[in-house]
């Protein structure tokens, strides 16, 4: 039985239960086949921290979540959005208040996106909000937190997770766009009073 040895940042070490003695992850690989080789560094590489971003683009105008499943046929409906899963890492994320967030997702993938959404539904402004979250998914912590930097610090980024993440940081940019209306509303207001 194999069992990895875990510290921060990770080892490259291997305990064999066995006979009690660790070997270096290295001479264990070259000593073993390629499946358990590869099954090895995939372990491996589940212990190292990994950053996750999110990239919201919020619109003036609400989103007819059954307009654009249309023209994404990989896409998943559900009550309170669509969830395109095209390639692996990452899903897009489209919210029916105007937002839509892409996780893990470069940016030719996120432009070929919003691309197809204009395409869906003619006539979305051009001025949007952007914005930004990285979470970082660390499976040496024991909880779900924030570090030092106010990053947000998960053990493991699961589709819930995901979900949650890309909920708020669409709300987020959501609220932004309103926060800019509000301003100016009082802008013009006190030009008004004085």
């Amino acid at each position: 039985l194999l069992r990895f040895e875990t510290a921060s940042p990770p080892t490259a070490r291997l305990v064999l239960d066995r006979s009690g003695r660790s070997r270096p992850l290295s001479r264990v690989v070259r000593s073993c086949d390629d499946s358990r080789a590869g099954a090895v560094y995939a372990h491996a590489n589940e212990m190292t921290p990994r950053d996750h971003s999110f990239h919201a683009v919020a619109f003036e105008e609400n989103l007819n979540l059954r307009e654009i499943a249309a023209r994404f046929p990989e896409a998943k409906l559900s009550a309170h959005h669509l969830r395109i899963a095209v390639d692996s890492p990452g899903d897009t994320f489209v919210f029916p208040f105007g937002a839509i967030v892409f996780h893990d997702a470069g940016p030719e993938r996120r432009e070929a996106a919003l691309a197809t959404l204009q395409r869906a539904r003619p006539g979305l402004t051009t001025q949007v909000v952007r914005e930004e979250y990285t979470v970082r998914e660390d499976s040496t912590v024991g909880r779900v937190g924030f570090d030092t930097n106010g990053t947000l610090v998960v053990d493991k980024m699961t589709h819930g997770r995901a979900n949650v993440i890309a909920l708020t940081v669409a709300q987020s940019a959501a609220m932004e766009y309103y926060e800019r209306i509000v301003e100016s509303l009082f802008a013009r207001t006190a030009a008004l009073v004085e």
